[in-house]
C-alpha cells in the first residue's frame, strides 16, 4: 500500500480517486459544501458520498458495506463481496465549508484539516502539546509564517492521534515516539485550508 500524497475533489476528481484507491490501496477527498451547512448535515452528506464513492470504485451495491464510525474508536469500513470481506481504515475531519476523508487497506489513517488563517495566540498551546523543541522552530520562523506553521503542526499532530487511535493530550517524549511511527504529508487544499494525512501500514 502507498500513502495517499494529495486531495482528490469531488466530484470534479472522481476518476482520479476511484484510481488512486484501486491501484494505491489509500486515497484523500475532499468536499465543499454550501457555506453555513450544518455540522450534522455535514456528517450525513460525507457519510453517503463514502458510500457513493465506494459503490463507484468497487462496482458493489450499497448494502454490502457498513460505515462504523462511533465516538471513541477509529472509524472503519467493511466492504463484503462474494464471500470475501475488506476492511479499510478510515478518517474524517471537517473546518468551514469543507470536509476530508481518507481511506487505507492494510493499515491506519488519519486526516486534519486546518483553517491557517485563523489568529489566536498558539505559544502556550503549543508549548504543551507539541513540545518545546517545535515551539521553537515555529518561533524562528518570521512573523508572518508563525501563525501557518503552528496549523502545520497541530494538523500532523492530529492526523497522527486519529492514525494511531489516541486522544488529543499534552506533549511527552514516550508520545512523540509514537507518533514517530507514522508516515506525515502536508498538503494545501485551498489558499488558507490545510490538510495533514497520517498513514501506518502493516507488514503482511
Amino acid at each position: 500500500m502507498n500513502a495517499p500524497t494529495q486531495i482528490w475533489h469531488l466530484p470534479a476528481e472522481t476518476a482520479s480517486a476511484i484510481h488512486s484507491l484501486r491501484v494505491r490501496g489509500s486515497v484523500a477527498v475532499a468536499l465543499r459544501f454550501a457555506p453555513g451547512i450544518k455540522r450534522e448535515q455535514a456528517r450525513a452528506r460525507l457519510r453517503q458520498t463514502i458510500r457513493e464513492f465506494l459503490v463507484a470504485t468497487y462496482e458493489l451495491s450499497e448494502s454490502q458495506m457498513s460505515i462504523d464510525d462511533r465516538r471513541g474508536s477509529a472509524p472503519q469500513i467493511c466492504l463484503r463481496s462474494h464471500g470475501h470481506l475488506t476492511r479499510f481504515a478510515a478518517s474524517f475531519a471537517y473546518e468551514g465549508e469543507y470536509a476530508v476523508f481518507a481511506l487505507a487497506e492494510g493499515g491506519s489513517i488519519g486526516i486534519d484539516l486546518v483553517n491557517g488563517n485563523t489568529s489566536f495566540d498558539w505559544r502556550e498551546t503549543a508549548r504543551l502539546y507539541l513540545g518545546g523543541a517545535e515551539s521553537q522552530r515555529i518561533e524562528q520562523c518570521s512573523p508572518d509564517q508563525q501563525i501557518r506553521e503552528f496549523f502545520r503542526a497541530w494538523s500532523g499532530l492530529e492526523a497522527r492521534l486519529k492514525c494511531l487511535g489516541l486522544p488529543l493530550q499534552e506533549w511527552t517524549i514516550d508520545l512523540a515516539q509514537q507518533l514517530e511511527q507514522c508516515q506525515i504529508a502536508h498538503v494545501v487544499l485551498e489558499q488558507s485550508y490545510m490538510c495533514a494525512i497520517a498513514t501506518l501500514f502493516y507488514a503482511k
